[in-house]
């Protein structure tokens, strides 16, 4: 029998965090040996208008790459010179990584580069062939395995094109050759991913490779396909340039971590060799991230795996220069032609301004620098009528990028408006005390300094600013109800034994025998401790547990590594059951269940007193439905109706004790999902879901004390308004604990939810 048929006896849980983490524009501090610079194409369109043309022309930033070093607009074209030259003179197998983080213009450098050794008119002499790998667009609608097929299958495809020239029926004969061993390649290609190979031959078909593929070793294989390369690259009058061939690989930092590590693994196993250049473009962070997925750390016996991995992958690590940009006559360019500011000469004498604004806010980032112009543009017509006063204008500028950059730092001025003597208080609640934490505090701190300057001026003028928060609102689609809420990872694995506790029933009455090699979500992971004993119940399984809090994504990791570690002694490091053959088995990720983008990916979706704090249930719920395979499985625990009554009425009467009423909006609600029974049923049942078992469990928790603190670590911080200093909050917390010590109505009402997909 299976979930959606047990019954429920006992509870297992951990809270699930809601933080807004925000938006960082600070490139990697990778290093930085060679240079890149690159631009995003800006395309003019000219608006059509009734008043004789008068119209300013309105641009839209486009992600459209550039095609080629004539479209240049930020002066880099020595830095592409220079790595061409670079990889003209070469001897090959060459990789060479185009470095930076996201929206950095990488593909854009790889296009330029493709103009200038690729161009069609150049000579077979000094021309090399481009074979493009779009990873992204091969994954955006696919789960890894089909993806990974399509991969290998453009490859395939493209190199075929290439080769398949014949003009006699000898040059027939060799072309079917070609086919046959790339076609074995690319089996094997596929066989080193793990992928599913029993449809590999219907996929042959779509590029006219028939009949059986040969097996072969990864050495035999690779070795013929280089001597493929070299002769038709030495053969005269064939088609096929005297130089080799640059394959393209574009998003391989848009990819799950883990999945892009196997692609880099196996397309360097197989395709270095002679003649074949790679460029990359990739973000190193999403590299150690996939080493650690895969390796459960990121240092083994003091190395460091993942540079170590890509000094082995990389020849080249290029990386791109955003510091260097020259992005401003641009965006001069764009605010005039928008119309930002009434008159010409403004934009000189508030440039100083304009610049530090795009400068804290993106970092230089292109696309960033695109966003904030396309959402500014529609603003800017909306408030084509109002006050033409320059500092009002420029305000607007500074709240659309606050708000693209540092929502929750926008959120709070939105409730607040007026400047503040001394932002200090206001900015230790935002930032935390890391390095980047202290670099963003630093940056913000510059902003308000603007802020404060800019609101002075209009005031002086007599123009409110108000109305600019409430267009940019429009646009924003801000949620502000937790966006400012940080779990503490460290304390709440301290205090998290009552949610884990709540949620043993869950996993005793989930059956995970048939899981074995299947994907498994759980979401909420928190600390991972619930996830790393589902896990224990069928370590075949292949677990992805995501979780809005980098600081519980993080203590999640030490806790599995830990848990691993006691494998090991638990069984001696002989035994076939060591940790280091599951390494990589558990994937911890930040990410929101409700912007899931895999569909039809998972066999089980495992939730334990979590999506109680979703902030949209049904969209977040309907989000699992479609990540869902068909035929797969919901298990669900969270609170329900009335849950947490008491803890709540002493909460409270805390606020009110202490006078805190005026630190929460009117209409503010504690932003939770507690439903009854029949309400979850029939959303479940709207959804799409069949064999929809909800259990309501009723109880008093026999142990106040630990009920106390658990919900003062989990659920007290969600009555933390960002109105509400740390002393403030620190003193609600002592209230409470007082309140709950004197009384407390331990009443919970617990969820449990299974269910299935139609197949």
């Amino acid at each position: 029998m299976r979930a959606y048929d047990k019954s429920i006896n006992r509870e297992k849980g951990k809270a699930m965090t809601r933080v807004s983490s925000i938006p960082s524009s600070a490139s990697s501090a990778s290093p930085e040996p060679l240079h890149a610079q690159i631009d995003v194409r800006l395309a003019a369109q000219p608006a059509s208008t009734g008043n004789g043309g008068k119209a300013p022309t309105k641009y839209l930033a486009s992600d459209i790459p550039l095609a080629s070093s004539d479209e240049d607009r930020f002066g880099v074209g020595s830095y592409v010179d220079s790595l061409c030259n670079f990889i003209r003179n070469s001897s090959t197998p060459l990789t060479v990584a185009i470095q930076g983080e996201w929206g950095s213009g990488k593909t854009s450098f790889m296009r330029m580069i493709e103009s200038q050794l690729c161009d069609r008119r150049l000579p077979d002499t000094s021309r090399f062939d481009a074979i493009w790998l779009e990873t992204w667009n091969l994954f955006l609608e696919s789960d890894q395995e089909d993806a990974a097929k399509k991969l290998f299958i453009s490859l395939v495809s493209q190199l075929s094109d290439h080769f398949d020239k014949p003009k006699s029926s000898q040059d027939s004969q060799r072309a079917e050759g070609i086919k046959r061993s790339i076609r074995t390649i690319s089996t094997v290609a596929l066989n080193m991913l793990n992928v599913e190979t029993e449809s590999v031959d219907r996929l042959w078909n779509t590029v006219g490779l028939d009949g059986p593929a040969r097996s072969g070793r990864v050495s035999d294989v690779k070795k013929s396909l280089e001597q493929i390369i070299d002769s038709e690259v030495s053969a005269p009058d064939n088609g096929v340039t005297d130089k080799g061939f640059i394959i393209f690989v574009d998003d391989l930092d848009r990819l799950d971590p883990g999945m892009a590590v196997v692609l880099l693994e196996t397309m360097k196993n197989l395709f270095d060799i002679r003649n074949c250049v790679f460029v990359l473009a990739v973000d190193f962070d999403v590299v150690k991230l996939g080493i650690t997925q895969k390796y459960g750390r990121e240092r083994i016996n003091g190395r460091n795996v993942a540079q170590d991995f890509f000094d082995k992958i990389i020849q080249l690590p290029f990386n791109v220069p955003v510091s260097q940009y020259d992005v401003m006559p641009m965006i001069t360019e764009r605010l005039k032609a928008m119309r930002l500011l009434p008159e010409e000469w403004q934009y000189a004498s508030l440039s100083r301004q304009i610049e530090n604004i795009f400068l804290l806010t993106t970092n230089k980032n292109p696309r960033s620098i695109k966003n904030i112009l396309n959402s500014l543009q529609i603003m800017v017509e909306m408030e084509r009528r109002s006050s033409g006063v320059p500092e009002y204008r420029l305000m607007l500028l500074l709240l659309v990028a606050m708000h693209k950059a540092f929502p929750t730092t926008y959120a709070l001025l939105s409730q607040t408006i007026q400047p503040v003597d001394d932002w200090g208080p206001m900015l230790s609640t935002l930032f935390d005390d890391s390095p980047q934490g202290q670099r963003n505090r630093d940056r913000v701190g510059q902003l308000l300094a603007i802020y404060a300057d800019l609101y002075q001026e209009c005031i002086d003028k007599g123009v409110p600013i108000n109305p600019l928060f409430g267009t940019v609102n429009i646009m924003g689609g801000h949620d502000n109800a937790s966006s400012h809420v940080r779990y503490n990872g460290e304390r709440y694995d301290r205090t998290s034994q009552t949610q884990h506790k709540q949620g043993i029933k869950l996993i005793d009455d989930t059956d995970f025998s048939w899981l074995s090699g299947r994907r498994v979500l759980d979401v909420g992971c928190g600390n991972g401790r619930t996830t790393i004993e589902m896990w224990d119940e069928n370590r075949d399984m292949i677990v992805s547990a995501i979780d809005l809090s980098e600081g519980q994504i993080k203590k999640a990791y030490e806790n599995y590594d830990k848990h691993l570690t006691a494998l090991d002694a638990a069984h001696g490091s002989s035994d076939s059951t060591r940790a280091s053959t599951y390494r990589g088995r558990i994937n911890f990720r930040v990410e929101d269940a409700e912007q899931l983008s895999k569909r039809e990916r998972y066999d089980l979706v495992f939730s334990n007193s979590a999506l109680h704090w979703a902030r949209r249930p049904k969209r977040t719920y309907t989000a699992l439905f479609r990540a869902l395979r068909p035929g797969g499985e919901l298990a669900v625990h969270q609170g329900g109706h009335d849950t947490y009554r008491g803890l709540h009425a002493n909460a409270r009467l805390a606020i009110a004790n202490l006078g805190f009423d005026d630190k929460f909006p009117e209409g503010w609600a504690f932003p939770a999902f507690y439903p009854t029974k029949t309400e979850m049923e029939g959303m479940l049942d709207s959804i799409g879901f069949e064999h929809i078992d909800v259990e309501e469990v009723e109880s008093e928790d026999p142990n106040p004390l630990v009920l106390t603190n658990a919900f003062a670590v989990a659920s007290l911080i969600f009555y933390r308004t960002e109105a509400m200093s740390d002393n403030e909050y620190e003193a609600l917390e002592r209230e409470f604990k007082r309140l709950c010590a004197e009384h407390l109505d331990p009443y919970t009402n617990r969820l449990y939810i299974h269910a299935r997909k139609p197949r």
